[in-house]
């Protein structure tokens, strides 16, 4: 049996080296880059400048939260519900298609409906999908606490609300930014529950 305080220490340290690496390569890109910002420009245009950049801005935190979220779900108690299952499972198709933008290239001299672009627009729709599937799985998980399934509703209402209201009044880069901080947020809303060790 695991204790809820060693689980807590690893999600920590799990949440330190997923983010970690993009954050500090966003950071780095801002002063190596002039013209780039933060508030006009997506991370696809800055992962375009290279491929290792779609690596660490893309491919892994997606699949540390992809890890994540398949040893959330593997831990699930017996009578946890099929909605907490649900969202862990949306959790984890939500971080495999992030990671896939990493992958995917991108080019920024090109319009976004050409091409290879497509694809990497593709996965980025995909990844918009499984969040808010994610927060309507754990809305209705009747074995989730009350007022973290008032935060999921909440949550299920700004995701779509920020995909297609952000953009009018701000950027659609710095509505993917906040998108990343609900998704975060999300999975440590949804996480913040007691798993018994299943081992």
């Amino acid at each position: 049996m695991v204790s809820d305080s060693a689980v807590c220490k690893a999600d920590g340290k799990w949440m330190v080296l997923t983010w970690l690496p993009p954050l500090t390569v966003a950071s780095w890109a801002a002063l190596a880059w002039p013209e780039y910002s933060h508030l006009r420009h997506s991370l696809s245009q800055l992962a375009a400048h290279a491929p290792w950049l779609g690596v660490l801005l893309f491919l892994w935190p997606g699949l540390g939260m992809a890890w994540h979220a398949h040893r959330a779900r593997g831990r699930l108690p017996e009578g946890s519900g099929l909605g907490l299952r649900l969202a862990w499972q949306m959790a984890l198709l939500a971080a495999l298609a992030f990671a896939l933008q990493g992958v995917l290239p991108f080019d920024a001299a090109r319009p976004a409906d050409e091409d290879a672009n497509r694809l990497h627009v593709l996965a980025g729709m995909l990844w918009w999908l499984c969040l808010w599937l994610m927060a309507g799985c754990a809305m209705l998980a009747r074995t989730l606490p009350g007022k973290r399934r008032l935060w999921m509703a909440l949550l299920w209402l700004a995701i779509p609300a920020l995909a297609l209201l952000a953009p009018a009044f701000t950027s659609g880069a710095l509505a993917l930014r906040l998108a990343i901080l609900l998704w975060i947020l999300m999975v440590l809303i949804v996480r913040g529950g007691r798993f018994r060790n299943r081992s």
